[in-house]
């Protein structure tokens, strides 16, 4: 007498998709309207926020707009000749800056700023010509640096493109390093810990809701589904295709989150596309959490289903008896 009709593959597919987008949706919206707000440390984090657009500021190596926005004052122009160097207009973000002199900003960062960021102390000048134009040397064809005007004369005139091209590498360099002192570090390091700190209680909440989904609802549901499984008329029956009992809900919960999607997610997908090419090539069309908890999807509309062995017999000796 027990009848039972599997669901189609297609209907099981759009039935976790309905079920994870809801999942996901439930989740991020309890978590970034309510849960986030509360857990991540903003007036910390802006405080940071601001003192380190301040240690750009104090550089003097970047151009800062009035949002926080900055850049290297050394990417914002075209540099064609050396005079580009000492008096140049730069544009950030649709706002103007004029006269702005590199060799200024680099001399000043090295004699004044250096040992702020990270350097052992602050140079003076005649460390500054050989340790960072390296006068005298081929590879900056500087022959010497002026420190009134902060303007540059070469070895060789000829070989302006040298002249240019080593001391922009040398500022852009200058700027990497500056980022990655401590002091910007240490600020960086500790907002990316308040935002981790602030977002680890998302998976704890989609846990929570996942737990909700797939095993409270199914529990009060007649044939252990979901919302995606009811929308499309199907259900589980336990292998033998009687009604299927709250611990295999359980298990089938356990087995779908901590093995399809944990182990997929270890595997870059590998236990996902196994699990649903078993549904789809096996006999009784099951995944590898059915497998576990003993259950298989059903179309619940046309099947035949009983609690029990004894109630099928039940049901059919009554029949029977009238017949």
């Amino acid at each position: 007498m027990k009848q039972i009709f599997l669901a189609k593959k297609g209907k099981r597919i759009l039935a976790r998709l309905i079920d994870l987008i809801i999942l996901f949706f439930s989740t991020f919206l309890l978590f970034f309207t309510l849960i986030y707000p509360n857990t991540f440390n903003k007036e910390q984090f802006n405080k940071n926020s601001i003192e380190i657009i301040e240690y750009f500021k104090d550089s003097e190596l970047f151009i800062v707009d009035d949002n926080g926005n900055y850049s290297a004052k050394s990417t914002l122009a075209s540099f064609k000749k050396i005079d580009d160097l000492y008096d140049n207009d730069l544009s950030f973000n649709n706002k103007e800056y004029k006269n702005v002199s590199l060799t200024k900003s680099l001399y000043d960062f090295y004699t004044i700023k250096y040992k702020e960021y990270g350097g052992v102390a602050n140079l003076n000048n005649s460390q500054y010509e050989n340790e960072v134009l390296l006068i005298n040397n081929s590879e900056s064809n500087i022959k010497s640096y002026d420190f009134n005007s902060h303007t540059l004369k070469m070895i060789d005139s000829s070989k302006e493109d040298v002249t240019l091209t080593y001391f922009l590498n040398k500022y852009e360099s200058t700027c990497k390093n500056m980022i990655k002192s401590s002091k910007i570090n240490d600020l960086t390091n500790e907002n990316q810990k308040l935002i981790f700190t602030a977002l680890s209680g998302l998976l704890p909440t989609l846990f929570v809701f996942a737990f909700i989904y797939e095993f409270i609802i199914p529990c009060f549901s007649k044939y252990g589904e979901t919302i995606g499984k009811h929308i499309f008329k199907i259900g589980l029956v336990n292998k033998d295709g009687y009604e299927i009992k709250k611990y295999q809900l359980f298990i089938r919960f356990l087995a779908y989150y901590f093995i399809d999607i944990l182990l997929s997610a270890i595997t870059f997908g590998g236990v996902f596309i196994i699990t649903y090419t078993m549904m789809l090539f096996t006999k009784k069309r099951r995944c590898i959490h059915d497998f576990i908890s003993g259950t298989v999807v059903i179309n619940t509309v046309n099947s035949i289903i009983f609690k029990n062995k004894n109630e099928e017999l039940y049901y059919l000796n009554k029949i029977n008896k009238v017949i």
